[in-house]
């Protein structure tokens, strides 16, 4: 292990150098102005150290690797209303693992609109095509906070060719001082390349209740209603969630959101064995995120859920995740993070062992490591 680590640093030390070389013809800009709106160019330079880069369970395999991501921004803002958008290209290339080298593209849209204080209307959308790990995982939920910065490794697909669609809109109503509603749908959609995993889509539609007790600290009541359809499955899968927790946010920076309750899951199919894989099942979502000095901000998530298994038919796995990570602003344009992230998969349907074909319930263990420096 003391051999992957050294080499690691080595390789962010090297890509200290270039990006120096780099930063001396590529600093950032306010962008061209045409009234209210901005148009800006951009080029974001990342060096990473992955712990684990063929997610495997053993004999872990690390390596570094090097994100070239050029693009245009636009924002558009005035009293009421900000529109923002972004389009861009990522160039990604692995230090010794050239077989990961991997190009990809994607876009994203959003729109605020309202009174902060009474009633704000959020539309969000982000499209990207892509083969390896996404540089800004979508975040936990429609109404939760991003975790963006862990670096997590995705929780709904598989490290292939993919498409990815994401849709989400909220509207937030302050009925009072201390109660506030918050409404929100969302839809995602995974179609991979392969015709050996299965295309899968969902529908979401939640209901947060907030109930300030104190100026720092709020109680939550969350509720949500999900229809997943699968290429592998004959009909929906279904799932209700029932959450109750806590808000608290020291800072904008600083807070912690958790709520815990029960998924009642309604798996609307039978596997080829004839199971139905419907159960209740412990459900909770955590997000923390605190600013420990003016330079360094830490952020903690974990959460579970179920969702179709792409690699059969006719089945279905509970995904946990978690991960621990903490950012370094070195400057305002370089920022180096370090994130530790695991994850288990536990399908429920028994599948076949491709070295016997025997049938047994079948888990997956991921865990790993990223140092990353972004310009």
């Amino acid at each position: 292990m003391k051999g992957k680590i050294s080499k690691g640093v080595i390789s962010l030390a090297v890509a200290l150098l270039l990006f120096s070389s780099i930063g001396a013809i590529a600093k950032p800009g306010e962008g061209i102005k045409f009234g209210q709106l901005t148009l800006s160019p951009f080029l974001n330079i990342q060096g990473t150290w992955d712990s684990n880069v063929f997610l495997t369970e053993e004999d872990e395999t690390d390596d570094f690797f090097l994100d070239i991501v050029p693009g245009i921004a636009f924002l558009n803002k005035t009293e009421r209303l900000i529109i923002s958008g972004r389009g861009w290209g990522q160039f990604r290339r692995y230090l010794d693992e050239t077989s990961l080298d991997s190009d990809s593209y994607g876009e994203k849209f959003g729109l605020v609109w309202g009174e902060e204080e009474r009633l704000t209307l959020a539309v969000n959308q982000k499209y990207i095509h892509l083969t390896d790990y996404e540089i800004e995982p979508r975040g936990v939920d429609t109404l939760n906070l991003s975790a963006q910065n862990l670096m997590l490794a995705e929780d709904r697909t598989e490290r292939v060719e993919r498409d990815m669609l994401d849709v989400g809109a909220v509207v937030e109503y302050h009925v009072s001082e201390k109660f506030q509603v918050d409404v929100g749908y969302s839809y995602g959609s995974v179609e991979y390349e392969t015709n050996s995993l299965f295309d899968w889509h969902e529908n979401r539609g939640q209901v947060e209740l907030r109930h300030k007790i104190t100026d720092k600290t709020s109680a939550l009541i969350n509720g949500q209603y999900s229809e997943q359809t699968s290429d592998g499955y004959t009909n929906d899968s279904t799932y209700y969630i029932v959450r109750g927790g806590f808000l608290f946010e020291a800072t904008k920076k600083t807070a912690v959101k958790a709520s815990a309750g029960v998924e009642s899951y309604d798996f609307g199919n039978t596997t080829p064995l004839g199971e139905d894989l419907s159960e209740d099942l412990f459900s909770y979502d955590i997000t923390a995120s605190w600013q420990a000095t003016e330079k360094i901000l830490v952020e903690a998530m974990g959460k579970n859920g179920m969702q179709p298994a792409a690699q059969y038919v006719a089945n279905t796995k509970e995904v946990t995740l978690a991960s621990l990570g903490a950012s370094y602003d070195i400057t305002k344009s370089w920022i180096l993070s370090l994130a530790g992230s695991w994850r288990y998969d536990d399908y429920r349907g028994k599948v076949e062992d491709p070295n016997d074909g025997s049938l047994r319930f079948k888990h997956r263990e991921l865990y790993g490591g990223r140092l990353r420096l972004d310009y």
